[in-house]
């Protein structure tokens, strides 16, 4: 029947106009494409085109590729044509619109090739799903280790047996009470170290547990280890050297071993020196070369694959493929591992084994894995709606963090992730738990993830530790085990019961955990709350106007005008965004980034590099450009300079803080005696409770935070007092980082909230904190009273945040807080929208103390690559629009200008709603992303209104139940119309 025509629109201003009937067995479906013209497409464009929107269809239908045909009856194409009717044996871009065209008859069925599961592969194992624990339980309990330097992180080495033995403190029995069938390690071949390694493998077969060994992927990056990411003769050595040391068992792995992985995260190769020039293929080809060395070790010592399955895992970051072909959080890597195979020459690698056996292992032993800190139903949504590709591989989670999240929700994951394991034909093998054991070397947001911590009560010691090429000696202490996790708060603290529960397992009392305390610590952990108490602000006072316009509605801004990781090897252009220099980006006759900022509905401009990089230029037309298209400025202070061997001594900041401020009252923030009119919040410092990681905060701890923050704030006063500024409307903060942490006086345990006490604290004894402030205390006091707001910065959802701070809260009011930082990391359209109206709600509530926040972030930052990339509300097009002034300060004494490219809302590298953020930012603000004079001007074949399109007729295969209102639904969907968008520009990209 006809179906009705839809109008759907796409990604870069592409229109979508649907139909579809159904045909015998099949369905039929035709769709134009309003702004691209057929004319002016070339052969190879409509060849490569009519391969990438039948997958891209395939994809949205869930059926195979093969399944799609164009009018002739070809497999994996569709048809392309312009508007003219042209007679009945045109070619496949000469389809006539309003006629019926054949259904195809292909002459041969499909079939489903499947893995070989030769040598008796059975990936997980004999126990079922895969349920694994990450395990690298360092010895230390500070950051970073007293000082004393890292313990080795070869966790299989056989000095470790006082903490994973049966003898010792026996972490492999504790993980498999948990319920764990699985142990995933890191480090265990090629850090060199001469030292058995059969004890873990014996006790973990003993007790059930699967290996899971990993390959010191940093190897990769060693002066004279994989020569131009030729890792072959170093994974070979490695994997040699480990058969030696007790891996091999006869002619075959040892019994315990159930996967290699033989790199981890590579795809952060690109920002590493050696990848020159940066890209996917430094990561590709190491991770090739690793898989073409394992198989050759294997070849060598005559070793058997069995069961040994090989992977790597990959970040959950958004990138591309190195083919271009997928776009999206892990399964880049998956696709990258299938190209690379087919055809090794696209990473610029020459195997050593036959193509065709690395073809063969490939096919037979590999499992696509991914690290993540998100939650599994967005995980499961987005790696399994495009895994037909990659199907029947398996796949697995590496590192399941559960970030900040609650006992219910970590066990729901689990369990989610267990029930979609069993499933008969389901590719997911499950995931490990990450971690063990708290990194307590790695110290702030690290502290989130250990499954125990570690006690006072020392119950044994190592071995002498080996490491490479120092031999074996240096011994520490074990401590035991405990489930109180105090620096979480709640039920965030009960990880480990979270495990227990949804792998039917228990948390101990075991001979490794400290005293009783295993059963005991979780029941007082179960009605833990947030505490907060010392000084605060009396409610009789109120906290000033913080804006003239509220709720807060910000963004975040440093437009770094460059379009590469590190900006292709050029260093990194100046950061004080306010400079004269950056006119042609903010500025009214340049790209007029300010005026984008107003236009989608914000009302303030976060800035962080504002004062203190010694630019010695005005930035007084920025404040008035901001002022004029009324948008508050938040300005920021270099916090980078606390940690600067050359400025604040023990952290006492005063001294360098004083002499920023009035250097920026000398560059426009002065105007008369008052702040200019646009000034609204100066930032101190941006998240410094990571300065406890700083080689300078000696002893560790966090007094370098709390000093540099109240001599900050003193320095500031100061400032205003030398030079006869009056305060204002001008409210002072600081943004923590929203990780678990104490605060100084160990009153409060909370995300963020912990910085809250801190400051409160500080104010009503600076001595905590080893400061004497210049300024009188009942000054310093009054100035927080009446102009101080608490800040944090997240990723979290809001409606967590909300419940995290608002719960603890009470003590800080009437103090106002605001989120500084909300990034919405891999979250669609619709999450945004719906976080950034729940915040702004709440905001407008009388009564309440939550201001509002800014998002992360205006561009998006290319020069830091990765994960990073997940942020920016615009992208850069590749069409220039003007040229900064010199840009210099003094960390880039160097002055140089820099082009200035052109904006674009089309995020390609994120797929479908994720890549709608300015769009999700404008609808929650009730703005608009315009397409005014700094955006891209549309392309050669996109660009402008045009009387014809391109038309598609497609022909699917569908399984005789599927409807066809329900193929007209899936194709309608706003994400399948923005990857046909996506596959029409990267070809334009690809310079088709």
């Amino acid at each position: 029947r006809e179906m009705p025509r839809l109008a759907v629109l796409l990604a870069g201003a592409l229109c979508i106009a649907v139909s579809s009937r159904a045909l015998a067995a099949d369905l039929h479906w035709t769709a134009e494409i309003q702004n691209l013209s057929f004319d002016e497409l070339n052969d190879s464009s409509v060849a490569a085109l009519r391969g990438r929107y039948a997958l891209e269809l395939a994809r949205a239908l869930g059926i195979s590729r093969t399944d799609v045909f164009d009018d002739e009856g070809r497999a994996e194409a569709v048809s392309l044509g312009g508007p003219a009717a042209l007679g009945p044996n045109a070619s496949h871009h000469d389809y006539r619109p309003g006629e019926d065209p054949a259904a195809p008859a292909p002459t041969t069925e499909t079939s489903t090739t499947t893995a070989s599961s030769a040598g008796g592969v059975n990936v997980s194992g004999s126990i079922g799903p895969l349920r694994g624990i990450c395990y690298g339980a360092l010895p230390c309990k500070d950051t970073p280790c007293g000082g004393q330097g890292l313990p080795p992180d070869d966790m299989l080495q056989a000095g470790y047996e006082s903490q994973w033995g049966k003898a010792g403190r026996d972490d492999l029995g504790v993980m498999r009470q948990l319920g764990a069938n699985s142990v995933r390690l890191y480090h265990s071949f090629g850090t060199g170290v001469d030292a058995d390694h059969g004890g873990l493998l014996d006790r973990a077969h003993e007790v059930g547990l699967n290996v899971l060994p990993g390959f010191h992927t940093e190897l990769a990056n060693f002066p004279g280890e994989c020569e131009a990411y030729d890792c072959f003769d170093s994974w070979k050595a490695a994997t040699l050297k480990g058969f030696q040391q007790g891996f091999q068992q006869g002619s075959e792995w040892h019994p315990a071993v159930q996967m290699l992985i033989l790199l981890n995260e590579p795809d952060f190769f690109r920002h590493a020196p050696k990848c020159v020039p940066s890209g996917s293929w430094c990561h590709t080809k190491a991770a090739v070369s690793a898989l073409d060395g394992v198989l050759a070790a294997e070849r060598e010592a005559g070793v058997a694959p069995g069961r040994v399955r090989l992977t790597v895992t990959w970040s959950f970051g958004m990138q591309a493929s190195i083919d271009g072909k997928v776009n999206g959080p892990g399964i880049f890597g998956f696709q990258d591992m299938v190209a690379v195979v087919a055809d090794p020459q696209i990473a610029q690698y020459t195997p050593r084994t036959p193509l065709a056996e690395l073809a063969a292992a490939f096919q037979a032993r590999w499992v696509h894995g991914l690290n993540t800190q998100a939650p599994w139903s967005y995980v499961n949504e987005v790696v399994s709606k495009d895994y037909a590709l990659f199907a029947p591989t398996p796949w697995f989670i590496g590192e399941y963090g559960g970030n900040g999240q609650p006992k219910d929700v970590v066990m729901g994951d689990l369990v989610g992730m267990q029930t979609a394991a069993e499933q008969p034909g389901s590719n997911f093998i499950g995931g490990s738990m990450f971690q063990f054991q708290t990194a307590y070397f790695k110290g702030g947001s690290e502290l989130n993830f250990g499954l125990l911590g570690l006690g006072d009560e020392q119950i044994g010691r190592t071995g002498e530790l080996c490491r490479s090429g120092s031999g074996c000696g240096q011994t520490w202490p074990v401590y035991c085990l405990s489930t109180d996790l105090s620096w979480l708060s709640g039920s965030l603290a009960l990880r480990a019961k979270a495990v227990a529960e949804a792998w039917g397992g228990v948390v101990g009392p075991a001979p490794g955990f400290c005293g009783a305390g295993a059963e005991k610590a979780n029941a007082s952990s179960a009605s833990m709350i947030l505490a907060v108490s010392g000084a605060r602000a009396d409610k009789g006072v109120g906290a000033g106007s913080f804006a003239s316009t509220t709720p807060l509605r910000g963004i975040a801004y440093g437009a770094l005008p460059c379009k590469q990781s590190s900006c292709g090897g050029d260093g990194l252009p100046s950061e004080d965004m306010l400079q004269e220099s950056y006119e042609p980006e903010w500025g009214a006759s340049g790209r007029d980034d300010l005026g984008t900022i107003a236009a989608v509905g914000a009302n303030a401009v976060r800035l962080y590099h504002s004062f203190g990089l010694g630019v010695d230029t005005d930035h007084g037309k920025f404040l008035n450009r901001a002022h004029e298209v009324g948008l508050d400025v938040m300005a920021g202070y270099h916090t980078e300079n606390a940690n600067n061997p050359a400025e604040c001594p023990e952290y006492d900041c005063f001294e360098t803080w004083k002499a920023d401020t009035l250097a920026g009252f000398g560059h426009g923030y002065k105007v008369g005696a008052a702040w200019h009119p646009a000034v609204s919040a100066l930032i101190l410092l941006n998240e410094p409770d990571f300065f406890e990681g700083s080689p300078k905060c000696s002893p560790s701890g966090p007094w370098c935070r709390v000093k540099a923050a109240l001599s900050a704030l003193d320095g500031v006063l100061a400032a205003e007092r030398e030079a006869g500024v009056e305060p204002g409307r001008v409210k002072l903060t600081i943004t923590w980082s929203f990780a678990m942490k104490a605060s100084i006086d160990g009153k409060v345990q909370g995300p963020g909230i912990f910085g809250f006490q801190d400051m409160v604290a500080g104010v009503a004894d600076p001595s905590i904190a080893g400061y004497a402030p210049r300024t009188p205390l009942a000054d310093i006091a009054r100035a927080f009273k009446t102009r101080w707001m608490h800040g944090l910065n997240t990723q979290a959802p809001w409606k967590f945040v909300n419940e995290m701070v608002s719960q603890a809260y009470a003590p800080f009011a009437p103090t106002p807080w605001f989120i500084g930082e909300y990034g919405g990391n891999g979250q669609p359209k619709g999450v945004i929208l719906q976080d950034l109206q729940g915040m702004e709600t709440v905001a407008a509530q009388d009564g309440n103390n939550f201001l509002g926040a800014a998002m992360f972030q205006f561009q998006t930052t290319y020069w830091k690559g990765g994960a990073e990339m997940n942020f920016g509300l615009f992208g850069l097009g590749d069409e220039k629009v003007g040229e900064t002034g010199a840009l210099c300060d003094k960390l880039n004494p160097n002055c140089r200008t820099w082009p200035v490219y052109c904006l674009t809302a089309n995020l390609q590298f994120l797929p479908g709603e994720l890549g709608q953020r300015a769009e999700a930012v404008a609808d929650a603000w009730r703005g608009s992303v315009s397409n005014k004079k700094g955006f891209c001007s549309a392309g050669r074949r996109l660009g402008g209104q045009r009387a014809a399109g391109t038309l598609i007729s497609a022909h699917f295969r569908i399984s005789a139940g599927t409807s066809a209102d329900a193929v007209e639904s899936r194709l309608s969907r706003e994400d399948v119309s923005a990857k046909i968008a996506q596959a029409t520009l990267g070809l334009e990209q690809e310079g088709f």
